[in-house]
């Protein structure tokens, strides 16, 4: 559940544990209730540069952004840092998104099928073969989201 919060400032509502996690580039944050989140937001205000991205840099933060507020922020993150096969391929897949012009909502919803395949199958040679013919798809302007 999304929650807007104090103008552009955003906050996901958490169901399974009853957290709320401010939804921001680089370091977004899980508070225990909407009093701590309000103490934290006085006190530390949104990023400038947030609203001033354009190109390829905006493209990249929706799509952190999305992954974020649907819960998947840890386990991309944990991916990355642990895969440089999947680090690459995920650069790739993004930046063919973006020449292609695919929208970043779609680019990162089927980034989130593919952390799910990798995490719930433990199936990395999978994820990665989706990652490389979907860019593959988009470079040759024949995506069909298919994964």
């Amino acid at each position: 559940m999304c929650v807007s919060f104090r103008g552009k400032e955003e906050a996901v509502l958490w169901h399974k544990d009853a957290t709320v996690t401010l939804v921001r580039l680089y370091v977004p944050l899980d508070f225990e209730d909407f009093i701590e989140l309000e103490e934290f937001i006085a006190k530390h205000p949104r990023e400038a540069d947030l609203d001033d991205a354009t190109g390829e840099r905006k493209y990249l933060q929706e799509i952190e952004l999305f992954v974020t507020r649907h819960g998947y922020r840890d386990d991309l993150l944990h991916i990355q840092a642990t895969d440089y096969a999947f680090l690459v391929a995920f650069a790739k897949y993004y930046k063919a998104g973006y020449a292609a012009g695919v929208d970043s909502v779609v680019v990162a919803a089927l980034l989130l099928d593919v952390v799910k395949i990798y995490d719930k199958d433990r199936d990395r040679e999978r994820s990665l073969r989706w990652l490389t013919s979907t860019t593959e798809d988009f470079n040759l302007g024949s995506f069909n989201g298919d994964p």
